[in-house]
């Protein structure tokens, strides 16, 4: 965990076993798939609640965000998770949990096809701190959840 509230994460290959993961000394943590908060932003853009929905984001001291980039995002959509991310930057900190590597996030984002993809980029990756998590045992194609899980842990 980074010592600036400022500073955003990212995560790369980690599993829901970090969902879980809370230390004793509190703060406050949401965990949300990105194809989840992408139908909650166009739905809050539909109803007109689009503030209410941003500020339900805010009031958590770390967003974690998982299956970040699995699927490519529509202009509106890029527009709205820079708006998010934004507007989180001087609130709390940003977990990204993906299976892309950082280099592959650029193209899911609309690449040189959008100026929004750019400025994504640069609010994550300029100010941001990487953990690259990776297999234990790399000559076996394994799940994370295989590699750490509980059953993983105990032998």
């Amino acid at each position: 965990m980074p010592s600036s509230p400022e500073l955003p994460v990212v995560a790369k290959h980690t599993s829901p076993v970090l969902w879980a993961w809370k230390p004793a000394s509190s703060f406050t943590l949401f965990a949300v798939r990105l194809p989840e908060l992408l139908v909650d932003l166009k739905i809050a853009k539909e109803t007109n609640s689009m503030r209410k929905v941003l500020q339900k984001y805010m009031r958590f001291e770390l967003l974690i965000m998982d299956e970040w980039m699995f699927i490519k995002c529509a202009q509106d959509e890029q527009f709205d998770l820079l708006k998010l991310i934004h507007n989180r930057s001087t609130s709390g900190s940003l977990i990204f949990c993906s299976q892309l590597r950082v280099d592959g996030w650029y193209e899911q984002l609309g690449g040189a096809s959008t100026p929004l993809a750019d400025a994504i980029m640069d609010s994550i990756v300029h100010s941001s701190c990487q953990l690259n998590i990776q297999p234990h045992n790399q000559s076996k194609d394994i799940s994370m959840r295989e590699s750490y899980g509980p059953k993983a842990l105990n032998e």
